[in-house]
């Protein structure tokens, strides 16, 4: 089940350093594990598995030209591509920035929650499974 969350969190937030960038004035919010688990609607998940969708392209399109651009201009890529994931974020209908960290933070404490996420993302996104867990 960790690997579950932890392929919603990738899938969620396409690269750390990126979503990091993103949240830079959430530092006085509540810790979410003090709180009762959030409950989320089906329209609100819907908009945030059609956000990751939208980060998943961004992060498709500045992953290569990250890797292939030099040492130095690699934080100006990083930043451009961070504020073209919020953007991706907030263009998505029916979610908010909040709304998307907010269903992040509760699907990586929330397994049942992290399952219903990655059933609805498309196929292509789906985590491949083998029927058995590897040893070792």
């Amino acid at each position: 089940m960790t690997r579950l969350t932890a392929l919603l969190a990738a899938a969620a937030l396409g690269a750390a350093p990126m979503a990091a960038l993103a949240q830079d004035t959430s530092t006085d919010a509540p810790a979410a594990t003090e709180t009762a688990p959030m409950t989320f609607d089906d329209a609100t998940l819907t908009a945030f598995v059609d956000a990751v969708v939208a980060i998943e392209e961004v992060r498709g399109d500045y992953e290569p030209r990250v890797q292939a651009a030099a040492e130095a201009d690699r934080p100006a890529l990083i930043e451009e591509a961070n504020m073209a994931m919020v953007a991706a974020i907030e263009s998505t209908e029916g979610l908010t920035l909040d709304d998307y960290m907010a269903v992040s933070q509760a699907a990586s404490a929330d397994e049942d929650l992290a399952a219903r996420i990655v059933a609805m993302l498309p196929a292509d996104m789906q985590p491949q499974q083998s029927g058995e867990t590897p040893e070792g």
